[in-house]
């Protein structure tokens, strides 16, 4: 019970954070967010034109052109986003370490690093409340 309400508070705290970075038009739209023109470097090599989007899953990086999937980054991962020189590394178990270029890659980046932790604390909330739901009257159960 005391879990559950720290990590609703979380949450709540990281929507907060969300609203205060985005309009209510926004915040609808940025499940479906995408980020073009990004030049990535992925595991040593250098990728141009590559479009980053946001889902309710994670993240997703893909050729522009051809729309083929790179990388995808779910919100379960453990991953870390950090300012670099010219734009910002997003590293993850799955990806290993990716730079990511853009003329506005300080604003991505931040975006990217909201939107993960928010989905993440989301996710491990509703976790937690079907795991106390769940707890009650499925003793016995074959």
């Amino acid at each position: 019970e005391e879990g559950l309400r720290a990590s609703e508070a979380k949450v709540a705290r990281l929507e907060t954070k969300l609203a205060r970075a985005f309009s209510a038009e926004e915040l609808v739209r940025l499940p479906y967010l995408q980020f073009r023109h990004l030049r990535v470097n992925l595991q040593g090599v250098a990728h141009d034109s590559v479009s980053l989007a946001l889902s309710e899953d994670g993240l997703c990086l893909f050729q522009a052109a051809t729309g083929v999937s790179m990388a995808a980054i779910t919100c379960d991962e453990e991953i870390q986003v950090s300012g670099a020189p010219s734009g910002f590394s997003l590293v993850s178990r799955g990806t290993g370490r990716c730079e990511v270029e853009h003329k506005y890659a300080s604003v991505v980046g931040r975006i990217v690093k909201l939107w993960m932790a928010y989905k993440k604390e989301k996710r491990r909330l509703q976790v937690e409340r079907l795991t106390s739901l769940g707890g009650e009257g499925t003793g016995g159960a074959p």
